[in-house]
């Protein structure tokens, strides 16, 4: 993970509680005098920052704990459990497919997790030349991060229908926006991820109006449908 990251670096074999204090994380010292020279750099450690920031440290020592045991505490039955089922179960997509979402709406929330809708960056890689700007914004380059995430016209329908906007400002990935749905349990968090899977849908439909119909919606009338299939 971030391997770009970890081969600039110096001092690999340092410890955690050096690089965090009262104050949060030191990304100065985590950092030290990595410049990011790409966009890709860029991302990178935008990605770093969400993933830890997503860990509580506390002064309590560590203690080694078996993860496929509620217990903590390592059972054959639960290693056979784990080898018959193939490895890890990918839990972030549990949400997605109990939500009462259309499915043609939870695969292709599916896909923008996996990072695998055609968007122009995604076409680029596969030979595609073209006009690469964003036809929500006409700003930006339409990257799948821009597009679902960061473009100002899905982050106003994200303001609009999720309350926690201060974490939703600070949201700058696809994945730290759906691992905030993921962390509220019950009927909560399965509201919020139906509304930020049907966001994510009615965008791409919009998209592809206006660059294949030269058509746009309202911003109303797009949170109409994103309103009227994350009920269902």
């Amino acid at each position: 993970m971030f391997p770009q990251l970890f081969n600039t670096v110096a001092g690999k074999n340092r410890r955690v509680r050096e690089f965090a204090g009262t104050d949060g994380w030191r990304w100065h010292s985590i950092l030290q005098e990595f410049t990011a020279h790409s966009t890709a750099d860029q991302d990178s450690i935008l990605a770093l920052k969400d993933l830890v920031s997503t860990f509580n440290l506390s002064a309590r020592g560590d203690e080694a704990r078996w993860r496929w045991c509620n217990s903590g505490i390592f059972t054959v039955k639960s290693l056979y459990n784990f080898i018959q089922k193939g490895g890890v179960t990918e839990t972030r997509f549990l949400l997605l497919w109990k939500n009462k979402l259309p499915l043609k709406v939870k695969i292709f929330g599916w896909l923008v997790l996996l990072k695998k809708v055609l968007t122009r960056d995604n076409l680029a890689k596969r030979g595609w030349s073209g006009v690469d700007t964003c036809s929500l914004c006409l700003d930006e380059a339409e990257t799948i991060e821009h597009l679902f995430m960061n473009c100002y016209v899905t982050r106003a329908l994200l303001g609009c229908l999720l309350p926690n906007k201060g974490f939703l400002r600070a949201c700058m990935s696809i994945d730290s926006l759906w691992n905030m749905c993921c962390g509220k349990r019950g009927v909560v968090g399965r509201k919020e991820s139906a509304k930020v899977a049907a966001v994510w849908w009615v965008i791409w439909l919009e998209r592809n109006r206006r660059t294949f119909d030269n058509k746009k919606l309202s911003i109303r009338q797009l949170l109409a449908d994103i309103r009227s299939l994350s009920s269902m």
